[in-house]
């Protein structure tokens, strides 16, 4: 008798125990090893396509064949073999999505939509084929007991198969832009805004976002090919334009002669962006600074007291409170140093994470003063504060290692400043609070948050190093050696 057999009848004598040969209410604990069949008692073929298109199985009964089973040794009358399909975006399989099967006339069988959920869950919503590497793991059941043939790492007929997926309809254009015209007068294409876009595939990131100077008048918003037909057809443009049902400067976006402009009331800089998976817009007054005044300044606005946008809709910085004391205050944001009619307020939202624009919104609160680290994300309308304790420098290159980090000390204006012994051709970071939340890096003359690349030390050596951080439009650092 075959190996995996003698296996199979032994996991499956566990299950046919009497109780009465059960002397020990309580048996002591163990952990069996999983029940497993030699790989070799089992045989199977390929019957994936090469190319597999999942339109073409849409009305299929029985779906997509992904293996075929053509022999088992000394299979037990009344069991089933099972199969689970394993797809990955790589060959070494680290994130695999698992697809169930349904086992007919000794072929297994996936469903097309299984199968392309799971490629939307590697590749995103791209209508594009892709490689996608295939494996199957295959169990045996017999009277309610699975063993799986080969054990934990065995996987039968890995290969690679070109899927093209199920086209949602969504047609994405590969570039988009603002066209600032929406009369379409002469050389309207000409004053086109060209949005920015990532290096992603357009269906993996349908985004399009820009920070644009915009003319006061009407806007609206058409495809770089759609472009090509519009010119093509003088009279007719606003047939190929993006733009709302009803003018306004966030929403849904329809197509073609039903869509209006978007009216740009004055003349600015405006953040612009387009999520043309979603068909949504927003267009909204471009705040590089956003200031911070309250009891802590007592309610006097400071032009060199803001946070700074620094990733899209995102503010951060540092604001030296300290003055407000060891006592509950209130504050707000403003995207102007002052409450002058084009300065919008940021105050408490629904809840104490929130923001709200409302004029009657109430004041945001901290417990006491200090100096905070703030992240204000205006798209989010959420903000959070974290109050800043120390700063120290970290790494390799520092005599506490990646372990601990050498404080600095604080010498006022959001300046930290220190000595310390540095290891040549070793790396090291700046950090607030012995901790990971907040850390800076990338290059000393413009620091950047967290996940900013080291800076690595020349040479062996006592290091005078000023932590400079109060300008938040420009973190600086120096490391002069002594």
């Amino acid at each position: 008798m075959k190996k995996f057999s003698i296996l199979l009848s032994l996991a499956l004598a566990v299950g046919f125990t009497a109780c009465d040969d059960i002397e020990d209410p309580m048996p002591p604990q163990s952990n069996p090893q999983e029940a497993i069949m030699a790989a070799d008692g089992i045989a199977v073929a390929h019957a994936l396509p090469t190319d597999l298109n999942l339109k073409d199985f849409v009305d299929s009964e029985l779906g997509v064949p992904v293996l075929k089973i053509t022999s088992v040794d000394n299979q037990p009358a009344g069991s089933e073999v099972n199969v689970e399909m394993q797809v990955s975006a790589t060959e070494d399989f680290k994130k695999p999505v698992s697809v169930l099967t349904t086992v007919v006339d000794n072929v297994a069988y996936a469903n097309y939509l299984d199968i392309d959920n799971a490629h939307r869950q590697l590749f995103g919503k791209s209508p594009a084929a892709k490689t996608t590497y295939v494996r199957f793991e295959l169990t045996l059941t017999h009277n309610g007991t699975t063993v799986r043939f080969g054990g934990a790492d065995t996987y039968f007929d890995a290969s690679s198969v070109n899927v093209t997926p199920i086209d949602l309809g969504i047609k994405i254009e590969s570039a988009y832009y603002v066209i600032t015209d929406a009369a379409f007068g002469d050389g309207w294409d000409a004053s086109a805004i060209k949005l920015g876009h990532s290096d992603q595939n357009v269906y993996d990131d349908p985004v399009f976002t820009s920070i644009c100077t915009l003319p006061a008048g009407s806007i609206q918003f058409m495809g770089a090919e759609s472009m090509v037909k519009a010119k093509a057809d003088a009279g007719n443009e606003f047939m190929y334009a993006w733009g709302p049902a009803e003018s306004a400067m966030s929403g849904e976006l329809i197509y073609g002669e039903n869509s209006r402009p978007v009216t740009i009331a004055k003349a600015g800089e405006y953040t612009v962006t387009i999520n043309m998976m979603e068909g949504t817009f927003t267009v909204k007054a471009y705040s590089p600074k956003l200031y911070a005044v309250g009891g802590f300044n007592g309610w006097g606005h400071d032009v060199n007291v803001f946070i700074y946008e620094r990733n899209g809709g995102v503010h951060s910085g540092l604001v030296d409170m300290s003055k407000a004391g060891n006592k509950a205050f209130e504050f707000k944001f403003s995207t102007q140093p002052n409450w002058n009619e084009g300065s919008t307020a940021y105050g408490v939202g629904a809840e104490a994470n929130l923001l709200s624009t409302d004029p009657g919104a109430k004041n945001l609160k901290l417990d006491k003063g200090g100096i905070y680290y703030f992240t204000v994300d205006t798209d989010k309308m959420t903000w959070k504060a974290m109050e800043i304790t120390s700063f120290g420098i970290i790494g390799d290159a520092t005599p506490g290692g990646w372990d601990a980090e050498t404080p600095l000390t604080y010498a006022g204006g959001l300046v930290w400043k220190g000595e310390v012994a540095l290891v040549g051709g070793k790396e090291y970071k700046f950090r607030a609070n012995n901790k990971w939340d907040f850390s800076l890096g990338g290059s000393l003359d413009n620091l950047n948050e967290n996940n900013a690349p080291n800076f690595k030390c020349a040479e062996d050596g006592t290091y005078e190093i000023t932590l400079n951080l109060s300008n938040n439009q420009t973190w600086k650092a120096s490391v002069v050696k002594k």
